[in-house]
């Protein structure tokens, strides 16, 4: 019985543990938002489903090894357009 409550608690541990996700960049784009004028070379970081910054692509930023790096040059970030034909 004592073996099995260790081998349950061991196993609730472990279970719990979070795997942190490696965060996405993304470097170089234009970030069109709709409002704003387009803003050109803009870096956005995504931490899991949040945006977690958005900067100039000029300004340094913190860099984990993990981290998956997108170089979107000549490309562009728009928000969402599903739905856009309800009213």
């Amino acid at each position: 019985m004592k073996k099995y409550c260790i081998t349950l608690l061991g196993m609730l541990l472990v279970s719990s543990l979070a795997i942190a996700s490696p965060r996405i960049i993304i470097t170089k784009a234009t970030l069109i938002d709709g409002i704003n004028p387009d803003r050109p070379n803009m870096t956005m970081i995504l931490d899991g489903d949040k945006i977690v910054s958005i900067a100039d692509s000029q300004q340094p930023f913190s860099q984990r090894s993990s981290d998956k790096i997108i170089d979107a040059e000549n490309k562009f970030i728009i928000p969402g357009l599903w739905d856009a034909h309800v009213p």
